[in-house]
């Protein structure tokens, strides 16, 4: 089977890789908070990804459905973007939740309810590296630890392909920094794309080819 979860579809990033898995034969569910996209024909379910409780109402009351994903496109993932000297120790935890606590809720469930075959997750570019970060340290970290994570899960669950992409931001975004390239959104949904179709369980840091 195909059928694929896309966590934020109805997001910039997300709304593509909708277009192009549908259109390439997938069964797509795509979740949405406060927009659904009317115009892209997938299987839309509403999720609130802010709390705790949402993330587990949402798994719960899509059991059923969930049961079945063989693959899970994990785009949500909101960004702090905010100078260091400005950070609250509310912006690191709201962070680490959106970015690390959320995906771990869904990975868990379907690793544990479903036959999941691949897990994709974006990354940021320069995931894995520790360094100083003067807008998004709260992001990095909470996408470090997502790494962490990962290779941990992976020991245990070895007949499961991760994959975390890695590209500098996606043209468009609320926060776009000019000094960096951006990937288009149509180009992003294309690799995401090669990425599911690939079976490669060595290789777990994939860069974008707009790095």
């Amino acid at each position: 089977m195909n059928n694929v979860l896309i966590t934020g579809a109805s997001g910039l990033a997300g709304r593509e890789i909708s277009r192009v898995l549908k259109n390439n034969g997938y069964n797509v569910w795509g979740t949405y908070h406060k927009n659904r996209v009317k115009e892209i024909d997938i299987n839309w379910l509403y999720s609130d990804f802010s709390n705790l409780k949402g993330v587990r109402d949402f798994l719960n009351n899509n059991k059923n459905i969930l049961k079945n994903i063989d693959f899970i496109i994990h785009a949500y993932g909101p960004i702090i973007f905010k100078d260091i000297k400005e950070l609250k120790s509310e912006d690191f935890i709201k962070d680490f939740f959106d970015n690390t606590v959320v995906s771990y809720e869904v990975l868990k469930f379907l690793l544990n309810n479903s036959n999941l075959k691949k897990a994709i997750f974006f990354g940021f570019h320069e995931v894995g590296n520790h360094k100083p970060y003067k807008k998004i340290l709260t992001y990095t970290i909470a996408k470090n630890s997502l790494l962490d994570m990962i290779v941990s899960l992976k020991e245990i669950y070895n007949d499961v392909d991760f994959k975390i992409l890695s590209f500098t931001q996606i043209e468009g975004a609320d926060y776009e920094v000019k000094s960096l390239p951006s990937i288009p959104s149509k180009e992003l949904a294309k690799e995401i794309f090669k990425l599911l179709k690939s079976r490669n369980f060595s290789e777990l840091i994939i860069k974008s080819e707009y790095y």
